[in-house]
């Protein structure tokens, strides 16, 4: 069986709406984000992103209310380009995977202290 472990990480922006948080680092695939609607503005963004490699995990943008995304990213061809289904326009994917990297939050735009939440599930 897989295990799973939860990682919970409060915001709170400063005078500038915006922060920029980290979780402890972590190894496997990153399963689910949450984002728990606090009182963000509905014109702020939050940008999920290894914090060591910079690889884009999600973005959760003009936000109103909770959120939750399974995120998966593109995969690519021996010659850099995105693979494809036999040339369809439809991107082949595969889950993000972590090692031993912490994820990063930032947020922008979302109003001078605010608070919000996110809740990563990672799984082997």
């Amino acid at each position: 069986m897989a295990e799973r472990k939860r990682y919970t990480v409060n915001i709170t922006t400063d005078s500038g709406s915006g922060s920029i948080d980290r979780t402890p680092p972590i190894t496997g695939r990153v399963a689910v984000v949450e984002y728990v609607h606090d009182d963000f503005t509905g014109t702020g963004f939050v940008i999920v992103t290894g914090a060591d490699t910079g690889q884009f995990i999600t973005v959760v943008d003009h936000s109103d209310g909770s959120v939750t995304q399974a995120p998966m990213r593109a995969t690519h061809t021996t010659a850099g380009v995105e693979a494809t289904y036999d040339g369809t326009d439809v991107v082949r994917t595969e889950p993000v995977i972590l090692a031993d990297e912490r994820i990063e939050i930032t947020t922008t735009r979302a109003g001078d202290t605010k608070m919000g939440t996110i809740i990563i599930t990672v799984a082997d």
